[in-house]
């Protein structure tokens, strides 16, 4: 288990149209979301444990504000997908850089 193997399956993640659909019809809270995570990437041959998945988010998101201006430091709907799955994808990780602890909603 690993927050490389969280990271590789977030990539993969994101460029799976069915997937990311399912993740926004069916993630509601940061719990079911890193239960979708970790079943959805065991699936896959991922291996990654809870801690693995909120150390691998508090990374990306340190990754993603690094290369982001002021005025991008936000997620929009078009930011990591298109669509309505972006939308759920962006208000998941809006709400996750917003919370200074990074669990008290989204994932």
């Amino acid at each position: 288990m690993s927050v490389e193997s969280f990271k590789e399956f977030f990539q993969s993640f994101l460029n799976d149209p069915v997937l990311v659909n399912h993740f926004s019809e069916n993630v509601s809270s940061l719990e079911s979301g890193i239960q979708f995570a970790i079943d959805r990437g065991a699936e896959k041959g991922y291996q990654f444990s809870q801690q693995d998945v909120q150390e691998g988010l508090t990374s990306l998101k340190s990754e993603w504000l690094a290369q982001q201006s002021p005025q991008e430091s936000r997620v929009d709907a078009g930011g990591w997908s298109d669509g309505e799955a972006g939308a759920a994808i962006g208000d998941a990780i809006n709400t996750y850089i917003d919370d200074d602890e990074g669990d008290s909603g989204g994932w």
